[in-house]
Order: C-alpha cells, then sequence, then structure tokens
C-alpha cells in the first residue's frame, strides 16, 4: 500500500512539473443600447405602411450574439492567418507556427490554427444582470494572449459598426423613398387646398365648404408632419451611416499577464494521493483474497465439501 502511496505521488509531481505554464489575459464589455428614438419611431412608421426595416432598428444586440460571435470563422480567420512578436525586437512568428499546428495544405493548417484558438477563448454573459460580456484568451505566451485579446475586441467593435452602418444605409435608402413620396402626396394636398380656396372665396354662411375646406386644411397638416418626421429621420440616417463612434462600453480592457496561471499542483497531488490510496486498499484487498483461496483449497475439509457438491450436481444431471 505505501508503493502505491507513493507511485501515485510521484505521478502527480511530475505531471505538475511538465505541464506547461500559460497565461490568461482577459476582457469585459457591454454592447450600448441604441439611445435614437426616431429609429423606433421610424420603425412604428414603417410597421403602419406594412414594411419591416428590421428588429434591431429599436435597440442593441443581444449580449449572447457577441459572446457567440468571438469562435465565429469571420472573427478567427484573421487572428489565425497573422503572425505575431512574441519577443520585443524578436521577428513575427506565424500563429499555427507557434501553436504546433501542421497539415498537408494551407487550408487544413488554418482550420487546425481555428479550431486550436477556439479552444483557447472562453466568454461568459451575466444576462440577468448587466448584461456584460466577459472573455480570457489563455496561451503559452503572455504577449500573444494580451495581441489576440485585443485583436478580438476589435474584430468584435467593427462588426458592430458595420452592422450599425448597414442598417442605417437600409433605413436612410427607406426612407428616401418615402420622403419622395410624401413630398408628393404633400405637394397634391396643398394644391388641392390651394384649388379650392381660388374657387371659393367666400365661404361664409356655408357650411358644406367651410367642412370641406377643414378636411383639406387637415390632410395638409398630416402630410406636413409626415413629411417632417421622414425628413428628420432622413438626415439622421445619414449621420449614422458615416459614424465611426465605437458602440462597445469597454469594462476591463486587455492587459498583459504579470504572472503565469496556477498549474493546478494542489488539485494534481490530491487526485495523485487519492488514486494512490485506492490503488493500495484494492491492491490489499486482492492479495488478502488470494491468501484466502489458497489457504481453503489447502484445507481438507473445504476439499471434502468441494467433492461432495460435485457429486451432488454430477447425481442432479444424471
Amino acid at each position: 500500500m505505501a508503493i502505491c502511496f507513493a507511485l501515485g505521488v510521484v505521478i502527480a509531481l511530475v505531471t505538475v512539473q511538465f505541464k506547461a505554464r500559460t497565461f490568461t489575459t482577459s476582457f469585459s464589455f457591454v454592447p450600448q443600447a441604441s439611445q435614437d428614438q426616431s429609429r423606433a419611431g421610424l420603425a412604428s412608421l414603417a410597421g403602419q405602411l406594412g414594411v419591416s426595416i428590421g428588429a434591431a432598428a429599436g435597440g442593441a444586440q443581444s449580449p449572447q450574439l457577441y459572446a457567440d460571435l468571438l469562435r465565429t470563422r469571420e472573427t478567427l480567420e484573421p487572428i489565425a492567418r497573422d503572425s505575431f512578436v512574441l519577443v520585443p525586437g524578436g521577428p513575427r512568428v506565424p500563429l499555427s507556427e507557434f501553436l504546433r499546428v501542421s497539415g498537408e495544405n494551407g487550408a487544413v493548417i488554418l482550420d487546425r490554427t481555428m479550431k486550436s484558438l477556439r479552444s483557447r477563448i472562453s466568454s461568459s454573459v451575466a444576462m440577468r444582470t448587466t448584461g456584460m460580456v466577459s472573455v480570457s484568451v489563455t496561451s503559452r505566451s503572455a504577449a500573444l494572449s494580451l495581441e489576440i485579446a485585443k485583436r478580438l475586441l476589435r474584430g468584435v467593435n467593427d462588426f458592430n459598426l458595420d452592422t450599425r452602418r448597414s442598417q442605417a444605409g437600409e433605413e436612410r435608402r427607406f426612407t428616401q423613398g418615402r420622403l419622395v413620396e410624401a413630398q408628393r402626396t404633400l405637394r397634391a394636398a396643398e394644391d388641392a387646398l390651394q384649388a379650392f380656396l381660388v374657387a371659393n372665396r367666400q365661404i361664409a354662411n356655408a357650411p358644406q365648404l367651410e367642412f370641406q375646406r377643414a378636411r383639406l386644411e387637415r390632410e395638409v397638416s398630416l402630410q406636413q408632419q409626415v413629411f417632417s418626421g421622414l425628413a428628420q429621420s432622413f438626415e439622421e440616417a445619414r449621420i449614422r451611416e458615416v459614424r465611426d463612434t465605437p458602440v462597445l462600453s469597454v469594462i476591463e480592457r486587455p492587459a498583459l499577464a504579470a504572472v503565469p496561471d496556477s498549474r493546478g499542483g494542489l488539485v494534481i497531488l490530491s487526485i495523485g494521493v487519492a488514486a494512490g490510496l485506492l490503488g493500495g486498499v484494492l491492491l490489499s484487498l486482492t492479495r488478502a483474497t488470494l491468501r484466502d483461496v489458497r489457504a481453503a483449497d489447502r484445507d481438507p475439509g473445504a476439499l471434502q465439501l468441494m467433492s461432495e457438491w460435485r457429486s451432488f450436481r454430477g447425481a442432479r444431471r444424471g
């Protein structure tokens, strides 16, 4: 038993000693909610006209979307193709070479590099509280973990900017078409009111004419409100289409890891001790059982009993 215990401890110590050191860089951010109330108004107006311009017009994307985006090919492929300076003043090293990835051709190497990179990224989302996305990058180099974390944060922010610009472009095109149509409708309503006033200079004591003038004036007023709202939305969409303001609130920026990650020596040592003790107990039980069997084989009474039992079974079969 002592030998098994000692063997388990030795194996645990060797495992801890040869386990590669890793460095982890973490960062966290919160997607900014859209503060532009005109987008919600535009979506409502479009809905009344039977046109949908996207669910994202009223607010931000789900934080889980950004957590999943970190592991997509769109985000990881540029990083997997790149090379990094791991030592100040040193040469640039391809990521696939540092991760010790090999393959038959470039496509296979790229695919395996992305898989290895994906396994080194972990993320979590505090959905029920702040909606903050926390991300950790682990590798055998502190500099590499930092560079990958920076690239991930920049990639997510670029995706968010491109998405919002694309949405703003769609809104601008939709609003521009509606603006032209609203202008024609307003002009028609104004022309109708003008023609009525020219044809009916005296409408006093004529209730029917007064009612018709009020109806035409209401139509002009309504079309003016629609035209003004669309004109304002059109200008705001043009501004959002070219805006490059970051749309992520970074809570914790990536920083260089000062100390390596824990190797889990205490946990590994505990497992080794437990495995050694268990192996010692099983070995002791096995040896005790073998001794009992051998003792039973040397006992005349036990031999006689086994002989009678075999005779009884043979008689029953006969």
